[in-house]
């Protein structure tokens, strides 16, 4: 094996895609080995013992699990991820998870290429892989950075600047987004869905009904009321007041 082939997992029930993708793989990115296909989320663990993979390239749902449940397995292995699915609302979770990148079906050669092209670079980067279960207690952390955050709607995507979001503000089931330069945006997910979402390093549950950027809070006054960017204010509850205050309270 050449020491620019890269050991690789695909993990995907449904075998046309499988077919398709490998064929890809080997005209377009010879440098990626496929040391193993998995029809399973048990199949793909048992494989990730026995080959020791560097990249697994797997579908979002399987017959057995989810493959972000793949990657939350806990074992002490070292490998990227690029996530397959036909769902385009699961690169939000992609890009929480911080997976090297993700492909929607049908896979399209030049977006392979680029997603191989990625993983080359961390891998280079990186010279030695830390363990799977330190890799994955990083991306959990709270204080892991997330500099973008990707929203969808029915004319499909819009990628917004974390920092350049002022608050959040529960709408019914969906969500609406104040970004600084007074702009508005409405997304039909739940707020909580944002709150499991963004970091906890800058982003802080206020009320119910709001989630704030703390690098945009201004202050705070006696109608029990945050004072943002862009002459905004929130609502602040009774409930989350000891947090709020005690953030500000302890910072320098």
């Amino acid at each position: 094996m050449s020491k620019q082939t890269i050991k690789t997992l695909v993990v995907d029930s449904d075998d046309s895609a499988v077919t398709y993708l490998t064929q890809l793989i080997n005209d377009y990115s010879p440098e990626i080995e496929i040391v193993s296909i998995c029809g399973s989320i048990s199949q793909a663990i048992n494989a990730i013992t026995e080959y020791h993979p560097q990249l697994i390239f797997t579908e979002t749902e399987l017959p057995d699990g989810s493959g972000f449940g793949l990657i939350q397995n806990g074992h002490e292995r070292n490998f990227r991820v690029v996530f397959i699915t036909q769902n385009c609302e699961d690169a939000i979770k992609a890009f929480r998870f911080s997976v090297s990148d993700y492909l929607l079906k049908p896979v399209k050669k030049e977006e392979l290429v680029e997603a191989v092209k990625k993983v080359k670079t961390e891998l280079a980067e990186s010279g030695s892989f830390d363990g799977l279960r330190n890799y994955l207690g990083k991306l959990n952390e709270n204080d892991t950075p997330l500099k973008t955050l990707v929203v969808y709607n029915s004319k499909g995507f819009t990628v917004l600047k974390t920092d350049e979001i002022i608050y959040l503000e529960a709408d019914g089931f969906s969500t609406n987004f104040y970004l600084q330069g007074k702009v508005k945006l409405s997304i039909s997910r739940n707020l909580k869905f944002y709150s499991d979402l963004l970091p906890g390093s800058s982003f802080m549950r206020v009320h119910h009904s709001f989630i704030v950027n703390l690098n945009h809070v201004h202050g705070y006054n006696c109608e029990e009321e945050i004072l943002l960017t862009d002459n905004l204010t929130c609502s602040l509850s009774a409930a989350h007041k000891t947090q709020f205050m005690g953030y500000f309270k302890h910072k320098k």
